[in-house]
């Protein structure tokens, strides 16, 4: 029952963003009655959880699921403030972390992420002196860099993580791709250790993606990034970035288009691929506000938005 569950709120959210997509370029209606239902279904498989260990990890696989479905669909049409509708039913469990580390680790570690806003209640409520606040800043900085949000250097040297993560604030900055990946490698173990390589490699890279896009679009023309205004820029110029934030000669149009491609399909821009003319259109990179809700938060000297 679980596995359908999945599959069938899968093929209900794939159906109604063709529909939407057909409607019209700024047309939810459909997707927002299929997360209506969506969350139904959530609060199904919650309250249907029950102690048999095979029937638990079924229905605790099927509730992470949907919920992480519920978050992107949510990300993507600029509707975080319906992410506590999500989150309810999953805190009402008491059990979440049950649920978490019994359903699959992809699922698990996406979900952590979208949950990010628990990250920092723990952090905020958690005492200075407890040894778990720097644990809990750890897993909340990991969550908080895919949403354009970074913890400060101070913040950061206080609990002695400025080494670990402080350069991958500079390199989301700076658009520096080979930085980054070689601070990961020279770091592999440590990240290792917190189960925090593939969310951060896949988070961060759409993050400096992002600024590479957009200092391309600015080399272009520096009126391409006033945020009332849509830029237009070359896949061949893109390419060429790629290759200096990369060092990497081996990055084509075919790949810049790719990456162009993810990034609208992440929420981390919106925009086209003209093929004849090799161009990126009508290209708009939403600012880390946009990419989040809890991006306008006042956190103080705490977070920070990267831009």
């Amino acid at each position: 029952m679980s596995e359908i569950m999945k599959r069938v709120s899968t093929a209900l959210l794939r159906q109604a963003g063709d529909i939407d997509k057909l409607a019209g370029v700024n047309s939810i209606a459909t997707i927002s009655d299929a997360t209506a239902r969506l969350n139904k279904v959530l609060l199904s498989a919650v309250n249907g959880i029950v102690e048999t260990r095979s029937r638990y990890l079924l229905r605790a696989s099927a509730a992470i699921c949907i919920s992480n479905q519920l978050f992107r669909v949510h990300h993507r049409t600029n509707s975080m403030h319906l992410f506590d509708q999500v989150m309810r039913p999953m805190l009402s469990t008491r059990q979440l972390h049950i649920l978490t580390d019994r359903a699959p680790k992809a699922d698990s570690v996406e979900f952590r992420y979208w949950a990010r806003e628990l990250l920092q209640l723990a952090f905020n409520d958690c005492p200075n002196r407890s040894k778990n606040k720097r644990t809990i800043l750890i897993y909340l900085t990991a969550a908080s860099l895919g949403c354009g949000i970074a913890p400060s250097p101070v913040l950061l040297s206080a609990f002695n993580l400025q080494a670990q993560l402080g350069p991958i604030v500079e390199h989301i900055k700076s658009g520096n791709g080979a930085a980054f990946e070689l601070h990961m490698k020279t770091w592999m173990p440590w990240f290792a250790k917190f189960e925090l390589i593939l969310i951060l490699k896949e988070k961060v890279t759409f993050m400096i993606w992002r600024t590479i896009v957009r200092r391309v679009a600015l080399v272009t023309d520096p009126a391409n990034l006033r945020s009332d205004s849509d830029a237009q820029i070359s896949l061949k110029l893109l390419a060429e970035g790629l290759k200096i934030a990369y060092q990497d000669d081996s990055y084509d149009m075919d790949d810049a288009q790719m990456i162009v491609l993810c990034m609208i399909d992440q929420g981390y821009a919106r925009g086209g691929v003209r093929h004849v003319s090799a161009t990126v259109t009508k290209l708009h990179i939403p600012p880390p506000s946009a990419l989040t809700k809890l991006a306008s938060k006042p956190y103080g000297h705490e977070l920070y938005n990267i831009d």
